[in-house]
């Protein structure tokens, strides 16, 4: 159930794809506040037949596999690719060749992991992003190891590139795609009309459709500089990356960058700014 405008203490306009916004809602209703959900990309499952025809084509042996995130686990298990990989992985006794490490870059990936039986191993504790990933010691002694990257079609290429770069022998298996939705645009006239406007972005993806759906309601959103934007108190984005990347683009908004990329992450970053703000607002009296 929607909180009435009138007790909220603000509004959180949700960018995140539809599955996973339920759990940020909870929370961010626990918190007082409102929850817009503007989903700007959807997660579609590539074809299982493609998905065999790419496992099929992998070397075998791989000493360690990465996730991305979690719709890559739940690609990864859906399509029964653990046991098309270890099939592959036999030498001519029936026995594996290797055993491989399984990574998750962040803790809802671990989870999802979990749940579905594959042990992920997690390298940080709080920042889940590729450049944390691969700071840890155990992401520098990789030369000659075979990798394979469980990812969505297309995104950043920052992971391979550096594991190339450090001698690996790297992978990737593509098990979904994310793709555009209509733009939200009943729940975006309620944005700029509600209390307290707070932005959610966790990928510049995202942002970027949220630019192009906004600036079909109104020319002013076309350019990230415009005044238009500015009715939005703060941005809460994923990383120091997309903070710097949005700026570079001329965004001219205050934007928080999350400790930790969760919804326990985003939580804490909202009840930080309120209190901030509060003590402003106190010390001003």
């Amino acid at each position: 159930m929607i909180m009435p405008e009138a007790t909220a203490q603000f509004t959180l306009l949700n960018t995140r794809p539809s599955h996973q916004a339920d759990a940020l809602t909870q929370s961010i209703q626990a918190m007082q506040g409102v929850v817009l959900c503007c989903p700007t990309l959807k997660v579609v499952g590539l074809a299982p037949p493609l998905l065999a025809k790419a496992v099929q084509s992998l070397p075998k042996g791989m000493d360690k596999i990465i996730f991305i995130s979690a719709n890559a686990v739940e690609g990864f298990v859906s399509n029964q690719l653990e046991e098309r990989l270890v099939e592959q992985s036999e030498d001519k006794e029936g026995n594996a060749s290797t055993s491989p490490i399984f990574y998750a870059i962040g803790r809802a990936t671990q989870q999802v992991g979990e749940r579905q039986g594959i042990p992920l191993k997690r390298l940080s504790n709080s920042q889940f992003d590729s450049e944390s990933f691969l700071a840890h010691k155990e992401m520098h002694s990789i030369a000659h190891q075979a990798i394979l990257i469980v990812k969505g079609r297309g995104g950043r290429s920052h992971l391979q590139e550096t594991l190339l770069t450090r001698g690996a022998e790297v992978h990737c298996l593509d098990v979904y795609e994310r793709v555009a939705t209509e733009f939200c645009q009943q729940a975006w006239q309620e944005f700029m009309i509600s209390h307290r406007p707070m932005l959610l972005i966790t990928s510049m993806d995202s942002f970027e459709r949220l630019i192009e759906g906004a600036a079909g309601v109104h020319k002013d959103f076309s350019t990230l500089n415009n005044q238009a934007w500015l009715f939005i108190e703060t941005t809460l984005v994923f990383s120091a990356r997309i903070q710097k990347e949005m700026q570079r683009r001329g965004w001219i908004g205050s934007i928080q960058v999350v400790e930790e990329q969760s919804n326990q992450g985003i939580g804490h970053a909202i009840h930080t700014h309120l209190t901030l703000n509060q003590q402003a607002v106190d010390h001003g009296k």
